[in-house]
């Protein structure tokens, strides 16, 4: 009895390490987000650029053979994006952007979006469009994003991300202040 045990298990870790082949890994988890800006001293008239980094835990596979997740100890793969589908971002700021946006207002009809689909060596377009017509939100994280407008003042803004992944994990982030000269 011990013996078909132990041969189960056996059959269990080979299959786990076959399906952890990096060229099967086209997933990524995440533990955490941050946000990259190109400057923090901005012109009169230059909009914000950022881009959501996720700090990448390990990359995953899809589930095959009652197996849900397989990881890999080091791959450079990840090219569909996370493995868990963004259903809610909100951007907001800690300070007041304008007149008809407060601090804490959503500013999400306030951002344009650019990222580019499948693997990173195989070209295609990049899709750019407002943040509000993005259909498939995975395509969020590690996208471009960037302002249409500018505030009406020179006061420094800290711009708060936050991302909620389909199994209800959290993940925020905030920007350095931010100064339009």
């Amino acid at each position: 009895m011990v013996r078909k045990v132990l041969a189960i298990f056996a059959l269990w870790w080979v299959v786990t390490l076959y399906e952890s082949c990096c060229e099967k890994l086209p997933y990524y988890i995440f533990d955490r987000i941050e946000l990259i800006t190109d400057q923090t001293q901005l012109q009169a008239g230059d909009s914000l650029v950022m881009v959501v980094l996720p700090i990448i835990l390990d990359y995953v596979a899809d589930g095959r053979a009652g197996i849900s997740q397989s990881f890999a100890l080091s791959c450079e793969f990840g090219y569909w994006g996370p493995k868990y589908a963004v259903e809610e971002i909100r951007i907001t700021a800690l300070q007041d952007f304008n007149q008809d946006y407060r601090a804490g207002d959503l500013l999400n009809d306030l951002f344009l979006i650019e990222h580019y689909n499948g693997q990173v060596y195989a070209y295609q377009p990049a899709w750019r469009g407002s943040l509000n017509q993005l259909e498939d939100k995975r395509n969020f994280i590690t996208s471009k994003v960037w302002m249409k407008e500018v505030p009406d003042h020179s006061n420094p803004i800290t711009f708060h991300v936050f991302v909620r992944d389909m199994k209800g994990n959290e993940y925020e982030a905030a920007t350095p202040p931010i100064t339009w000269n």
